[in-house]
């Protein structure tokens, strides 16, 4: 079987079937959780970002009313890499220590494991982080994350055989 798609989504249903079982109320609930995670990160970034809360509500409640029609109720591999997106863009927000970099660049780094268009916004980070003035040295923290996941990958594929030809 061909697979387009990084592994991790993949590897995270199985896991979730194989402990609820093969039933669509477990895929449904799954996505669900994942749409109330996007919705409660970006209240905490818009919040970060305007420090008023009825702003935060404002940017909530459109996000709310315009999901449905963007990403649909059901999962997708766009919708699955959201969450981590916007947990590295909240810790690229707050105060860009070495510490919160990396962590911002492990998320990014899941993200591109579940699809590999997430690195246009490890791209977009690494640019916002330039413009921000911040070292290059800090900005190395953020590439160790997705470096260190994508090391990881290309070990497993080199024990599985899949990059032979």
């Amino acid at each position: 079987m061909i697979h387009p798609y990084p592994p991790l989504l993949t590897m995270v249903l199985s896991f979730i079937f194989k402990i609820f079982g093969y039933k669509p109320i477990v895929l449904k609930l799954f996505t669900w959780m994942l749409i109330l995670t996007v919705d409660v990160l970006i209240f905490f970034i818009a919040k970060l970002l305007t420090k008023n809360i009825k702003y935060s509500v404002f940017a909530l409640i459109f996000y709310v009313a315009t999901q449905p029609f963007l990403d649909g109720n059901m999962l997708w591999f766009d919708l699955a890499i959201v969450p981590p997106i916007l947990l590295a863009t909240l810790f690229i927000l707050k105060k860009p220590s070495n510490k919160n970099l990396f962590i911002a660049g492990l998320f990014f780094g899941v993200a591109a494991l579940i699809k590999q268009t997430a690195g246009i916004f490890l791209i977009t980070g690494v640019l916002w982080l330039l413009s921000e003035k911040v070292e290059i040295k800090k900005i190395g923290y953020l590439i160790l994350g997705p470096a260190i996941l994508g090391l990881v990958l290309m070990v497993r594929l080199i024990t599985e055989g899949a990059l032979g030809g």
